[in-house]
């Protein structure tokens, strides 16, 4: 600073400085005003980042483990251009953080006109009384490559396939629909199809579709599990040149085809179906059969304690070269009920079919025959406290060169029917610990070139045995 006289020049200094800490003063005051205002800003924008969520929201959070600042919410009447954004923005954010994240659908009607896309990553959570209702024709409305929980979806019958799983590309565990309700579609309400492994479904209600749950081509449907399926066109559960790990604990009632079906002949190159156990479900008033394998098509596991009743067909019907149980891996048909079927509640229709039966199975009031035995199929009963009783019927009716084994330690009881047992020429039958007794027309009835062995010991057979020359 350039200053003429020194007293004036000090004077102006003094003044220049008292400027500055004033200047300063105000600076710092007003920085630290600011500085509280972001500290208040940002703890906001903490507190805000996760919506406010019902039970569902919350469930679904836990569930897949959705850190709170990884959850995006749209509004209570968003659309389907809404939902779709929130959703491409959660994929992003999974794809550059790797973590899970959840688009959060509130409570209140979401107008679906066009289809929707869940990236892998995403988890679709709608609460209890969230309603996606369907306003246009659309062929597949959700495509999820992640996973979608609760909402009712409701296709006003302009939906086809409702949820349709594609392939994911990374390494997300993709595949879950859990807590939805979905009714009124004209294709499949869930559909895996394709290249597609640990899809899981649970805990869902369907109703009004062509099939409740149906795997496709290659697909895996690893758990379908407690799922209520009612008044579908064909099939409560499809598997399709494909395959199920465990179908459990599912009420399947009123379906105009298969209570559980599988499907190889659409495709002969992939002609097979593999489901590892069927397990404590409820099938009921199928106008088909209550389960249906088809040629070539196994159950490898167990199939236990399930209840099948009223079927308009077969309760269950094994296809040839198709099969339940394995005798040297001990997986067997055990504690199940199978009653009041049209035609026989079980049957072994063809060439190499086969069924291993385990213990306390009870197999009765079918108003045909309790078990039958297509030409060349096979049945070994092992365990105890079987029962096929007081069928329409015979109790067991073989085709020639059939086969009928009981080999097991506790007891099979044979009552009630016309014949126990009526045998064809070629037929087999080899009987231990069996009761045969109380059938109206006799105990066996075979002709000749069929072959009856049971050990004299520790069989009981009372009535007659016939064998026609």
């Amino acid at each position: 600073m350039y200053i003429k006289n020194p007293i004036a020049g000090r004077k102006a200094v003094l003044i220049d400085m008292g400027k500055s800490v004033r200047l300063i003063s105000l600076f710092f005051c007003i920085l630290f005003v600011f500085s509280g205002c972001l500290t208040v800003s940002a703890s906001d924008v903490k507190a805000a980042s996760k919506p406010d969520m019902g039970s569902r929201g919350e469930g679904a959070q836990k569930y897949f483990k959705v850190e709170d600042n990884n959850i995006i919410a749209v509004g209570a009447r968003a659309g389907s251009d809404e939902i779709n954004d929130a959703a491409a923005d959660a994929g992003d954010a999974y794809i550059e953080t790797g973590k899970a994240q959840m688009v959060y659908v509130p409570n209140g009607t979401h107008s679906i006109t066009c289809s929707i896309s869940i990236p892998e990553g995403v988890v679709l959570a709608g609460e209890k009384d969230c309603i996606y209702s369907v306003n246009e024709d659309i062929s597949k409305v959700f495509r999820v490559y992640g996973s979608v929980y609760g909402g009712k979806f409701n296709g006003n019958n302009k939906a086809g396939q409702m949820i349709r799983f594609g392939e994911a590309k990374y390494k997300w565990p993709s595949g879950y629909v859990l807590y939805t309700t979905i009714s009124d579609c004209s294709l499949q309400a869930i559909l895996a199809l394709g290249n597609i492994n640990n899809v899981v479904v649970c805990n869902n209600t369907l109703k009004n579709a062509l099939d409740g749950v149906c795997a496709m081509y290659g697909a895996t449907i690893k758990l379908i599990d407690n799922n209520k399926i009612s008044a579908m066109t064909q099939s409560g559960v499809d598997i399709t040149h494909a395959n199920a790990g465990t179908i459990s604990n599912n009420t399947i009632t009123n379906v105009k085809g298969h209570g559980i079906s599988t499907d190889t002949e659409q495709n002969k190159d992939h002609a097979y179906v593999r489901i590892t156990t069927v397990l404590a479900n409820k099938i009921s008033g199928s106008c088909h059969h209550g389960i249906y394998l088809e040629d070539n098509c196994k159950i490898t596991g167990h199939v236990r304690s399930n209840v099948i009743s009223n079927s308009a067909l077969n309760g269950v019907c094994i296809s040839k070269d198709a099969s339940i149980g394995n005798i040297k891996n001990k997986k067997y048909f055990y504690e199940n009920t199978i009653q009041g079927s049209t035609l026989s509640n079980i049957s072994v229709g063809g060439k190499n079919s086969v069924l291993v039966m385990g213990s306390r199975n009870n197999v009765k009031n079918g108003k045909a025959a309790g078990i039958t035995l297509g030409k060349a199929a096979k049945c070994y009963i092992y365990g105890s406290g079987n029962r096929v009783c007081d069928n329409g019927k015979n109790g067991i009716q073989m085709a020639e060169k059939s086969n009928f084994y009981v080999r097991g330690s506790g007891r099979t009881y044979i009552t009630g029917n016309r014949w126990g047992i009526n045998m064809n020429k070629g037929a087999v039958t080899n009987l231990k610990n069996t009761t045969i007794k109380s059938n109206s027309k006799g105990a066996v009835y075979y002709i000749a070139g069929a072959t009856l062995k049971y050990e004299k010991a520790n069989c009981k057979i009372s009535g007659k045995i016939y064998k026609k020359s």
